[in-house]
């Protein structure tokens, strides 16, 4: 766990939100976010009861990094303040539904073979599941600064 130890330093080094701390999830997309997720339960042990939003000035991620940073940073509609999803959340979302939200299509080897075309996975699930936990909130309202590159696939451009 040296790396939460080094991560968990650089914060208190930085000052939180009023350094210049920032994190990025670029794990690999998918699945794979099982593994920042982990990481990022226990430094949130580590901040005794600190939301990791209030850590950093930015939060960037692409892929289910993007997924991560969202989620610690979309409010709830709720509760004004708090993160939709704490890193237990996340954690929750790859260890328990990961393999339904995250399925492969057996297809897609056969006609996009290294994923170049079209996504890996069906947007129609991913997209209900962070519905249910982040509803329709948009990313001017998050309770940190979050950046998410992102790609409109089917029309083949960024999105705006």
């Amino acid at each position: 766990m040296a790396v939460i130890h080094t991560l968990h330093d650089r914060i208190n080094r930085c000052g939180g939100a009023n350094g210049n701390a920032f994190y990025s999830f670029d794990d690999g997309g998918g699945i794979r976010g099982i593994i920042p997720a982990v990481i990022l339960v226990e430094l949130a042990k580590q901040r005794d009861g600190l939301p990791l939003h209030k850590a950093f000035n930015l939060i960037t991620g692409t892929s289910t990094g993007g997924i991560i940073a969202a989620g610690l940073t979309c409010p709830q509609p709720s509760k004004a303040g708090e993160a939709a999803c704490t890193p237990a959340d996340l954690l929750g979302l790859y260890a328990n539904e990961g393999a339904d939200t995250f399925r492969e299509s057996s297809l897609s080897d056969v006609f996009n073979p290294f994923g170049l075309n079209d996504p890996s996975y069906d947007a129609d699930v991913l997209e209900a599941k962070l519905k249910q936990r982040l509803g329709t909130a948009t990313l001017d309202k998050g309770l940190s600064t979050v950046l998410v590159p992102a790609y409109d696939i089917e029309g083949k451009r960024r999105s705006r």
